[in-house]
């Protein structure tokens, strides 16, 4: 999905057993997204009470954060420039969260992931743009993440256009192309019409 924000909105998800960060695969949230400026907002947010992940902007960058039920918030960051597209991905697997920018890894941390369920927010105090918004219930690894980036990417290699038919055809038309090709039988066929006309 895609979806502009004004810092007052946000897209909310309830509960379900689809989006669940489990202990034993993990998760990850993807999006393009473009901020009007540095801010503190989240982008995306999973979990009920004190258990949670999240993906935040804080300032010039951009946070993965998993909340345990004891004890502070881990963190991986990594520098995020404003008013520019750019691609994040942040993989919380079972041991560690690894956060993603344009492809190329930006932070790291070690955790110890537990069961996180609830409903997802997304967009809470975001003034900007978000699109291809992801969320898939198992932890993507670094290939993954830069598959993604270079397929949506506007310049992707992994796209090649083939020559335009026309101008293969030498600037012909289509119709013209049809009457180069026509065979005796069909020429037979079109002047025995033609009488009939």
């Amino acid at each position: 999905i895609g979806a502009q924000f004004d810092g007052k909105g946000r897209i909310t998800l309830p509960a379900s057993s689809s989006l669940k960060a489990a202990a034993a695969v993990g998760f990850t949230f993807s999006a393009w997204v473009k901020s009007a400026g540095p801010q503190d907002a989240v982008l995306f947010s999973l979990g009920e009470g004190p258990r949670s992940i999240q993906v935040l902007l804080a300032g010039g960058r951009v946070v993965a954060r998993y909340v345990p039920d004891k004890g502070p918030p881990i963190d991986a960051s990594a520098e995020f420039a404003p008013a520019a597209w750019q691609h994040v991905t942040a993989s919380f697997a079972p041991t560690g969260i690894t956060l993603y920018v344009n492809g190329a890894q930006g932070g790291a941390a070690t955790i110890t992931l537990a069961d996180v369920t609830g409903g997802v927010v997304i967009g809470a105090n975001f003034t900007g743009e978000m699109d291809e918004i992801q969320l898939a219930n198992v932890a993507r690894p670094a290939g993954w993440a830069l598959a993604q980036q270079a397929s949506q990417a506007p310049e992707t290699p992994m796209v090649a256009y083939g020559q335009d038919e026309e101008a293969s055809a030498g600037g012909h038309s289509y119709f013209a192309i049809l009457v180069d090709n026509l065979t005796v039988d069909a020429w037979v066929v079109i002047i025995i019409l033609m009488f009939m006309l």
